[in-house]
Formats: structure tokens, C-alpha cells, sequence
């Protein structure tokens, strides 16, 4: 009670400086709550021109929320997501925006661009500066790292970091009518900047004297920490402008304030950075909002829309391979599910000759076995829709398809390559080679396969067929060295396995034995389908 008189009878200049230092050793959250109350209605009593006294109001509180811990990385799938809502870290920050916002919710108003505010008045466009600055710095830390997804074709309830939200993004909205233009100022690394006459900013600066004069004359353990200055030329933090992104392209938060002019082509180009930037992470909801980001863009290009030459922006390689680490390494099955979904369907949005430069590109690069298999199924599909076509398009055909074919029959070491290791792009590239000589005979050749078949036996067809003998006789060879109940092996192994720093139990016998009979079949399935291919080439040659 001693507090709310002081405060609506006090100097408000004076009780703002006291109410700030005890904020700098607020220690709870319900202290940090009482006092912003306090200050806000401190705030509210001072004259028109108090956009420097709210910046470092401001400044004081944002500090503490960025101060709060980020919840733990559990990664959670699908449902399971909802259990992050009971993690004491995310009730605890959800409390403090909540009140954060209510602070925030009457200077909002007084400066609303939907009121028809003077917008040539130095001291709105001043406090509107103001309050975008420290909205920016929250979406950066920590409300990028929470849930904020409602899945909209479900009759679910909103989670409290979703109502925290849209309460945000509801108060930027009065404070920015477009979106867009901002970002762009923002990518450009340009700050936001204000010019004020000299009259208005030596008016302010009066409360920042009195700071710094308070601070040099206190002396206490800490020294007294600086007094920000005026803060207008901030450059804004990359991961503000990802969840900014994500909130209105992928949410549809504050969509209304966001112009219709621009092309889809264009945004989806501009928002690359900021895929790339959640992408590139090992956070799950960062990876989240990055995979739906994308899907909101892909969605909406068309088929066979950007020409390949816009590869030449980097960041469409860079999102490719954040699909593919995604694909192999993730350990959450929902993300990569969508990141193959995603891999597919950002290859269909370029035209033939972008299509195949990506083929090449993943082909040449990627190491994985299981990722170039999958890519060799989607040539197999591109050259299925190209001989259908009354006029064939040739990025599929004759030479650039033997490019294609060369990368995918590669053996690094010949006879002697580990066929198990590379078994996903052998037993799909054979199957690709089945189709070809069955769909397209040698009198045709449409495809160009018949010429290279030559080459091809001798540097892929041959040695496989040599490295087959060789591994199976050397599985089997290991196999009965198994089953030799005089040669079993009763010690365990000298050695141990580990994933992500935790030790595995040893492979006990008979799980070896399994993983042996499974190398044997996988051998056997590569022998069937090549003996096949071999049959089928012999057939048509006669």
C-alpha cells in the first residue's frame, strides 16, 4: 500500500529511478511482477515525451526475461509435444510474458497506428521504436524456443505459450503495418533509426542525466552498471526475424498487417535465411518451426515454377543438405518423415534443368547410401515422365543421363568395395537399369542406356558380380565359424559401442549370427536382381 501512494503521489521521475535499481536484484518472478506494475504506473504519470525513460524501463525488464533459463530439449514427438506446456521453465516464462505484455499493453495503445496517431510526431514514432525494439528482443529469447504450434483443422485448446502469443503478436500488429518492409530493413543490416531535432532530444536526455548522475555519486558492490544510451540504431538479432517469420507465414499471427503485393516466389527466396538458420540447428522446435516454415512456402509454389539458374543462390543448396542431415540424423521420427516429404517436394518445385543440377549435386556430394538411393527412385521417376511426353524433355536423356548413371553405378574400390555398406544405391540403381532396358529396347534407345551398357559392364556390372562372390564367401566363411560349435567364441569382446555418449550392451552371439544371415540376404537380393538384368539385356540383344 506504501508503495502504490508513493507511486501516485511521488515524483515519477524519482520513483522510477528507485523502482529500476531494485530491478537490477529482483531475484523472483513475483518480485519482477509487483515491481513492473508499479513502474508502469510510474510511467504512465510522466509527460508526453517519455520514450527514453521507457527504453530504459524497458531494458531493465527485458533483461530479466531474457534471463530465464530455455526449457530443455526433450525432444517430444507429435502429441507428446503438448507435455512441454507442465515444464516448470515454460509456465515460468509463459508468467512473465504474460505480465510483460500487460505492462506493455496501455504505451501500445497510446501510439496504436490503428488510431489514427500522428505519425509525424517525434515522440510516437520514438516510443513506437521503442516498444518494437523490445518485442524483437523477446521473440528472440525465449519465445522462439517454445511451442507455439495449434494445429488448425483440430479442436484443440491453446497452450499458454500460444495465447502469449497471439497477445504479442496482436500488440505489434498496432505498432507496424507491414511486416515485410521491416524485415527487409532488418536483413539489410540497416538500424532503426530516428532523427529528432535538438530541442526534443536534450529534453529527454534530461532523465538520463539525472541516471548517470545517481550512478556516479552511489557506490555499492557493483560499481554501478552503465546507463544505456538511446538504443535507435539496434541491429536486429537473426532468430527475431526467423520466429517473426514463422509466427505469420506458418501461424498466420498478424497476417492482416502483412501486404498481398509481394510474390510468392519472392518471399519464399527471402525467408531462405531464416530456413536455413532453424534448419542448420539441433534444437527440436527450432527444427519444428524451420521444417513448417518451409512447407508453408513449398506448398504454394508450383510444380516446375523456378528455373534452375536460381541455384545459384547458395541458400537452396544450403536448405537441401539441413533436409538431408535432417533425414539421417534426426532422432525424432515426425521431423524426418517431414523433412523427406519436404526433400521431395522442394525438387519439384524447380524446372527440369534445376531438378537435374540437384540430382548431380546430391549424387556427387552426399556419402549415404540410403539418400542416394532415394534420389536414384527419383530419377527413375523423372525419365518415366519424360518418355511419356510427346516431345521428351532431354534433361533426362543421352548424355546427361549417362552423367546421372555414372555417378550412381560408382564402386570406390572396385571388386573389393563394401557392398553392404553401399547396398540402398546398388539394389535401387539395378532396379533403375531393370527399367530402362525393358521400357526402352535397343531399337528405340530413346534414353540413350544401349550405348553405355559396354562401359557399364566393365566398370560396374563385372566387378559387382566379383565383389558379390567375395562377400558372400567371406560371410559365410564367418557364419561357419559360428555355427563350428569347437570354434564359438566363449569371451566377450574387447571393445565397446557407444551412440551420442552412451555405452550399448556387447552384441551377444546370436545377434551376430543374425546380422550375418541379414548381410547374406541383402547379398543374395543384389545377385537376383542382377542375374535379372543380365537376362533381360541378353533378351533383348537377340
Amino acid at each position: 500500500m506504501c508503495l502504490r501512494y508513493m507511486v501516485t503521489e511521488g515524483n515519477p521521475k524519482e520513483l522510477l529511478l528507485a523502482l529500476l535499481e531494485q530491478c537490477e536484484f529482483f531475484d523472483d518472478d513475483i518480485r519482477f511482477t509487483t515491481l513492473m506494475f508499479l513502474i508502469q504506473k510510474t510511467l504512465l504519470r510522466l509527460p508526453n515525451k517519455r520514450f527514453h525513460s521507457l527504453d530504459l524501463a524497458l531494458e531493465t525488464l527485458t533483461g530479466h526475461i531474457l534471463s530465464k533459463p530455455i526449457p530443455e530439449d526433450n525432444a517430444l514427438e507429435n502429441e507428446e509435444r503438448k507435455l512441454l506446456a507442465m515444464d516448470e521453465r515454460v509456465q515460468q516464462i509463459n508468467d512473465v510474458l504474460k505480465a510483460f505484455l500487460d505492462f506493455l499493453k496501455p504505451f501500445v495503445e497510446e501510439v496504436s497506428l490503428k488510431n489514427s496517431c500522428d505519425l509525424h510526431n517525434e515522440n510516437i514514432q520514438a516510443q513506437i521504436l521503442v516498444l518494437k525494439i523490445h518485442l524483437l528482443k523477446i521473440l528472440n529469447q525465449p519465445v522462439i524456443y517454445l511451442d507455439l504450434h495449434v494445429e488448425s483443422d483440430r479442436n484443440v485448446g491453446k497452450s499458454n505459450s500460444r495465447v502469449c502469443v497471439e497477445k504479442l503478436m496482436h500488440l505489434f500488429s498496432h505498432l507496424e503495418t507491414n511486416f515485410q518492409k521491416m524485415m527487409e530493413f532488418a536483413v539489410n543490416k540497416k538500424p532503426l533509426i530516428i532523427k529528432l531535432d535538438e530541442n526534443f532530444r536534450k529534453t529527454e536526455m534530461e532523465i538520463e542525466n539525472e541516471e548517470n548522475e545517481r550512478r556516479v555519486n552511489k557506490k555499492d558492490k557493483n560499481n554501478s552498471a552503465k546507463v544505456p544510451s538511446l538504443r535507435f540504431n539496434e541491429v536486429i538479432p537473426t532468430h527475431s526475424l526467423c520466429c517473426l517469420s514463422y509466427l505469420i507465414h506458418s501461424e498466420k499471427l498478424g497476417i492482416d498487417e502483412f501486404p498481398c503485393v509481394y510474390s510468392n516466389f519472392y518471399l519464399f527466396e527471402f525467408n531462405l535465411p531464416f530456413i536455413v538458420d532453424m534448419l542448420k540447428t539441433t534444437k527440436s522446435l527450432l527444427l519444428f518451426k524451420g521444417l513448417k516454415l518451409l512447407k508453408s512456402f513449398v506448398c504454394i509454389l508450383p510444380s516446375d515454377s523456378i528455373s534452375g539458374y536460381r541455384l545459384d543462390n547458395d541458400n537452396y543448396n544450403k536448405v537441401i543438405n539441413n533436409l538431408i542431415e535432417i533425414m539421417i540424423r534426426c532422432s525424432m521420427k515426425d521431423l524426418r518423415q517431414e523433412a523427406v516429404q519436404l526433400f521431395t517436394s522442394l525438387i519439384k518445385v524447380f524446372q527440369h534443368n534445376g531438378r537435374y543440377q540437384l540430382y548431380q549435386n546430391i549424387l556427387n556430394k552426399c556419402s549415404h547410401s540410403g539418400v542416394k538411393g532415394y534420389v536414384i527412385n527419383l530419377i527413375k521417376d523423372e525419365i518415366k515422365d519424360t518418355l511419356k511426353e510427346n516431345i521428351p524433355n532431354k534433361s533426362f536423356l543421352g548424355q546427361r543421363l549417362k552423367r546421372l548413371i555414372k555417378m550412381a553405378t560408382t564402386l570406390p574400390d572396385k571388386e573389393t568395395t563394401d557392398l553392404l555398406e553401399h547396398s540402398d544405391r546398388i539394389i535401387t540403381v539395378l532396379n533403375l537399369l531393370r527399367y530402362l532396358v525393358i521400357r526402352d529396347p535397343p531399337k528405340q534407345n530413346t534414353t540413350g542406356i544401349w550405348d553405355e551398357l559396354k562401359n557399364m559392364e566393365i566398370d560396374f556390372l563385372k566387378p559387382l558380380r566379383v565383389g558379390l562372390d567375395m562377400s558372400k564367401a567371406h560371410y559365410n566363411l564367418e557364419l561357419q565359424k559360428f555355427t563350428d560349435e569347437k570354434k564359438k567364441r566363449k569371451m566377450a569382446p574387447d571393445f565397446d559401442v557407444s551412440v551420442g555418449g552412451v555405452h550399448l550392451p556387447p552384441v551377444t552371439e546370436n545377434q551376430e549370427i543374425q546380422v550375418m544371415h541379414s548381410a547374406l540376404n541383402t547379398f543374395d537380393m543384389i545377385d537376383s536382381l542382377l542375374t535379372r538384368l543380365t537376362e533381360i539385356i541378353d533378351q533383348q540383344n537377340i
